[in-house]
């Protein structure tokens, strides 16, 4: 995979836009690029606030034929949900 969409959420837990995030080098992406850009992204958007324990990227379907996922924390929403 080279290139994925990545929502971000708000300190409230709000869902916010879906950032598109590429491979560097045009290869595909890495877990450890994949960690590391989702964390760019999410950090300034949760100030001193974290609603959630961990981290975690959850599938949530595609976006101009690209995958996305939601960042969230160890659990996902639908386990926070359940139980």
């Amino acid at each position: 995979m080279t290139e994925v969409y990545l929502s971000p959420f708000g300190p409230k837990g709000g869902d916010k836009r879906g950032v598109r995030v590429a491979a560097e080098g045009g290869a595909t992406l890495t877990v450890g690029e994949l960690l590391w850009k989702a964390m760019a992204i999410q950090f300034p958007l949760l100030a001193s606030r974290n609603p959630v324990r961990g981290v975690g990227l959850y599938r949530l379907g595609l976006q101009g034929g690209i995958p996305s996922y939601y960042l969230w924390g160890s659990r996902s929403r639908l386990d926070d949900h359940v139980g």
